[in-house]
């Protein structure tokens, strides 16, 4: 085509009688398209969508149970009884304000680690699970998610 109006013209004709045989839609960039997942049947994938959100959303009820483990898990306490850290109870002695930063920080920072993994997961989901054709398509889905 070589302008826009010609191939809005083109998407938009109607090409049969009944509206539900066709999917007429402007063609992805070839760059964008995910080639092992072009085969995939659109219906097949809107299940696996449906049986992905249902996943996410029971561990998105869970996750307080996440954010709690970390919590009891990051402490100065439990912390300077894992083997090899030792250093941490010895370093009392010379600061003792330092089992406070420790007990402040190490938890926020544990948790900010799992969230920056979380757009891997849903790239995963998107991707792998639910055999999105196009890599638009997979960022629409991640961020949706995310945010």
């Amino acid at each position: 085509f070589n302008d826009m109006a010609t191939v809005v013209s083109a998407a938009r004709s109607p090409l049969s009688h009944d509206p539900d045989v066709l999917k007429v839609s402007i063609a992805p960039d070839p760059r964008d398209i995910i080639w092992k997942n072009a085969h995939i049947n659109a219906s097949y994938s809107k299940g696996r969508e449906w049986t992905a959100n249902l996943v996410l959303g029971l561990v998105a009820i869970l996750w307080s149970s996440v954010v709690a483990s970390i919590q009891a898990w990051a402490t100065f306490d439990h912390m300077s009884n894992v083997i090899g850290s030792q250093w941490m109870s010895s370093s009392l002695d010379v600061n003792p304000k330092f089992s406070s930063f420790v007990n402040g920080y190490l938890p926020v920072v544990a948790l900010l680690g799992i969230i920056s993994i979380l757009p891997l997961i849903f790239q995963g989901f998107a991707q792998k699970f639910e055999s999105r054709k196009t890599k638009t398509d997979v960022q629409d889905s991640m961020l949706g998610r995310y945010f």
